[in-house]
């Protein structure tokens, strides 16, 4: 460690590389797979985690929020999604939907993983997944196509731009040809049409952007994630193994937990995961134990942060 002007320094080899600067209330790392910055909300810390491949996915204005059973991904994203202008989508909803358009009976997942055991559900999840990326990819095709019209009403406006043979049936044909790159291409690569949102700016109202609730083990099948990381940003709601565990003993345990010590097995899938969370996230929030509005306000702070 050394000091120099303010700025605290520490290499440390040989798996990674981290440079650590500590001009408080700033802490900053950067290692070989992310950079992460620290800054206080409050009287909390909101750690924003920008993963390399993170540039390309602030374009599109779709967020995905993952993190482990009990953190508060869906009463804390629609607390977002709203305040944000963006549609509230549960992933576990859509595994729902698919399985009743098979099946003469409506479960519940928990139900459906009961039913249908562990890997015929983490194929139905992915196939949901493929459902909400798709979705998302038409999101940003409309986007593009409401720009290019918007863009050629204002040359038609302006008689001194020259541009006005711009007609609103280049526009259409424009945002149509956008909507089947988008399908082709999928979801990761529709959002290159669209321009990336200036710095420090949230997916605004009215964009047709998706808050997309994940289950806690989706990301744990890496052609689930590779689907759900080209959708949009992968913001993860941390909370600590101590407060998840408190949780789960007042709710009762996931229906993935098995065996005679539900507790150690709970303990051991956490720590399975968390790594994976981590390395996934472009955003990770430590929220703690703050309550739901609490929460949400540090979650927007984070967004906004990462731009």
């Amino acid at each position: 460690m050394k000091d120099c002007g303010g700025f605290s320094f520490l290499l440390s080899f040989p798996q990674t590389t981290e440079l650590r600067l500590d001009p408080s209330p700033w802490v900053c790392v950067r290692s070989h797979k992310a950079w992460t910055e620290t800054t206080r909300h409050g009287d909390r810390r909101v750690e924003a985690a920008r993963r390399a491949g993170a540039h390309g996915r602030r374009g599109l204005p779709h967020l995905l929020f993952t993190g482990f059973k009990g953190c508060g991904k869906t009463t804390i994203g629609r607390k977002v999604a709203r305040r944000l202008g963006l549609e509230f989508v549960d992933l576990d909803n859509v595994i729902e939907d698919l399985y009743a358009e098979r099946n003469p009976a409506r479960l519940s997942f928990r139900g459906i993983f009961q039913a249908i055991g562990r890997e015929a559900f983490r194929r139905l999840e992915l196939e949901a997944a493929r459902r909400v990326a798709e979705r998302a990819a038409r999101r940003v095709a409309e986007r593009a196509a409401r720009r290019v019209a918007e863009r050629a009403a204002r040359r038609a406006a302006d008689p001194e731009s020259g541009a006005g043979s711009a007609t609103a049936s280049g526009a259409g044909s424009a945002g149509a040809s956008g909507g089947r790159a988008a399908a082709a291409a999928g979801a990761g690569s529709a959002g290159a049409s669209d321009a990336p949102p200036a710095p420090g700016a949230a997916p605004a109202a009215g964009t047709g952007g998706l808050l997309i609730a994940l289950g806690g083990g989706a990301l744990m099948n890496p052609d689930t994630r590779q689907v759900l990381r080209g959708i949009g940003r992968i913001v993860y709601l941390k909370t600590s193994m101590k407060e998840i565990l408190r949780r789960a003993r007042v709710r009762g345990f996931p229906a993935f937990i098995k065996g005679e010590n539900p507790e150690a097995e709970f303990v051991r899938i956490f720590q399975e995961r968390e790594p994976v969370y981590l390395e996934s996230a472009d955003v990770a929030v430590d929220i703690g134990t703050a309550g739901p509005e609490d929460a949400a306000e540090l979650v927007i702070a984070a967004i906004r942060q990462d731009g």
